[in-house]
C-alpha cells in the first residue's frame, strides 16, 4: 500500500462512517496534498478524535492501535538500532520472551514491515506489530532543534534565542513565524506584520493571525503555497507536521506564570 492509497482509504472510511462530510475529507485530501501528514490533517485539525482516527487506521490496516504510551529510552532487539528506528518510522514498545511489540508510525509501509521481518529472522527474535501515532514516534525518534526554555521576567530584555527568530524572519520572509500562546511579543510583530501588507494582502494576512482552526488552516495553506505567513497558534503540533518539507518554519512558545514571568522556548522545524 502506497501513502496515497493509505490516504485514500482512510478518507473514505471516515465519510463511510459517518466521522466526516464528503466536503472536510476533500479539504483534508487537499492539506495532504500539500504535503500535511493524514494524521495532522485529521486530528491537528480537530476534524477527528483520536479514538475515531485509531478505529479507522485499525480498520484499513487490519492491525490494533496501540494504547501503550511511547518509552521516551531506547531499548531494542539485537540487530535494530535507533538509526533504524529513524529510518523506518518504527519503535520498540516492549518485549515478552522472544517477542517485541514494535510500533509502526507508517504502517501502510510494507517495506518497512518487510525491513523488520527480515531483521527478525536473521536475529532470532519475533515481531507482534501494532500502529502508534506518527506525532508520538516524532516525539521520540527526532531530535529537535530547540533552546532550552529561559525564564525572565516579561520587564526584562526578551531571550535572545526567539528574538534572533524574529529578526531572521522579518528580515528576510520565508516560510513561518508561528507564536504559541499569545503574549505582548506577538502583538509587536503582528502590527508590524501588517504594517508591511498591501491592501490587497491585509485582510488573509490579519485571518492567519487568529489562532482558530480555521486561522490555523488558512495559515498552513499560504505557507504550503510558498507565502510567507506570520501566524499564530496554540499548539505546534500542525506546524511540527511540515518538518522534512524544507520549508523553514520558526517557532516561539510562550508560558505564562504566576507573578508576571514567562517561560520562552524557540525552536526551527
Amino acid at each position: 500500500m502506497t501513502n496515497a492509497s493509505f490516504v485514500e482509504s482512510c478518507l473514505n472510511a471516515c465519510v463511510e462512517n459517518g466521522f466526516l462530510t464528503r466536503l472536510a475529507a476533500r479539504r483534508a485530501e487537499e492539506l495532504c496534498a500539500h504535503g500535511l501528514h493524514l494524521e495532522q490533517a485529521l486530528l491537528g485539525t480537530g476534524l477527528l478524535s483520536r479514538e475515531e482516527y485509531g478505529s479507522v487506521v485499525e480498520k484499513i490496516l487490519a492491525l490494533p492501535m496501540s494504547s501503550l504510551p511511547l518509552p521516551s529510552d531506547f531499548c531494542a532487539p539485537k540487530g535494530f538500532t535507533q538509526e533504524d528506528a529513524s529510518n523506518l518510522r518504527v519503535w520498540p514498545l516492549e518485549k515478552k520472551g522472544r517477542v517485541w511489540r514494535v510500533g509502526y508510525a507508517e504502517a501502510w509501509n510494507e517495506e518497512a514491515h518487510k525491513e523488520m521481518e527480515s531483521r527478525a529472522k536473521e536475529h532470532a527474535w519475533e515481531i507482534e506489530p501494532v500502529v502508534i501515532l506518527f506525532s508520538d514516534w516524532r516525539r521520540v525518534a527526532q531530535e529537535r532543534v530547540s533552546e532550552e526554555p529561559s525564564v525572565r521576567s516579561s520587564q526584562e530584555e526578551h531571550p535572545r534565542a526567539w528574538m534572533q527568530n524574529v529578526h531572521a524572519f522579518f528580515a528576510h520572509p520565508d516560510g513561518a513565524l508561528v507564536f504559541v500562546g499569545a503574549s505582548e511579543a506577538f502583538h509587536e510583530a503582528k502590527n508590524e506584520w501588517l504594517a508591511a501588507q498591501t491592501e490587497e494582502d491585509r485582510e488573509e494576512a490579519e485571518a492567519c493571525l487568529s489562532s482558530t482552526e480555521e486561522g490555523t488552516e488558512l495559515a498552513l495553506h499560504r505557507t504550503l503555497a510558498g507565502m510567507p505567513t506570520l501566524a499564530c497558534a496554540k499548539k505546534a503540533d500542525a506546524w511540527e507536521a511540515l518538518r522534512g518539507t524544507s520549508i523553514p518554519i520558526r517557532i516561539i512558545r510562550s508560558t505564562r506564570f504566576p507573578k508576571n514571568v514567562h517561560a520562552w522556548e524557540s525552536w526551527t522545524v
